[in-house]
């Protein structure tokens, strides 16, 4: 049974949590981190984002282990922009629908309640599995300029009412 915890970043619930975080962190993004060609994980740096207040939905196996997170917040350039921060999901829990859906169902209410109008994340111009997944759920792309190693997902509201997310949230309702 998985369990599902949403905090701000600025009020993490204990150090633990904020530790599980950054060890899922450095464990799914060295590959990437290598391939773009970055120097290693910095968890000093992690640490201090949490500082900026990001909205987090943390979950939990039934040994507390952090399986997954998705950590967003509003931008400061455009009102109703928020920025998806980070989105982990533990290796052995990738391809379990029930953790991916139930992370998006709980996000959009949030999204919903925040007046969003507007979805960004950066992503790795090598991070292929993640460039599918937001293609998939209908972002488009953009270049960011002067960075050759990233691009800007970008996405409105409207992704979260196609067919492909209603298809996840109608599986979500059904468990």
């Amino acid at each position: 049974m998985l369990k599902y915890k949403v905090f701000e970043t600025n009020n993490l619930p204990n150090r633990e949590i904020g530790e599980k975080i950054i060890e899922l962190d450095r464990v799914n993004m060295k590959e990437e981190i290598e391939k773009a060609g970055l120097p290693p994980y910095d968890d000093k740096w992690r640490w201090n984002t949490f500082k900026e207040g990001h909205i987090n939905i943390s979950v939990f196996n039934e040994n507390d282990d952090l399986v997954a997170y998705l950590e967003f917040g509003p931008t400061m350039r455009i009102e109703g922009e928020f920025c998806i921060y980070s989105f982990q999901i533990d290796k052995n829990y990738r391809r379990r629908n029930c953790t991916f859906i139930n992370i998006l169902v709980e996000a959009k209410k949030i999204f919903l309640e925040k007046k969003v109008k507007r979805i960004i994340c950066g992503v790795f111009k090598t991070n292929v599995y993640a460039m599918n997944l937001y293609k998939k759920f209908g972002f488009s792309f953009e270049d960011i300029p002067n960075e050759d190693k990233e691009l800007l997902a970008v996405g409105d509201m409207s992704l979260l009412n196609n067919s492909v997310f209603s298809k996840y949230e109608a599986r979500a309702r059904r468990k």
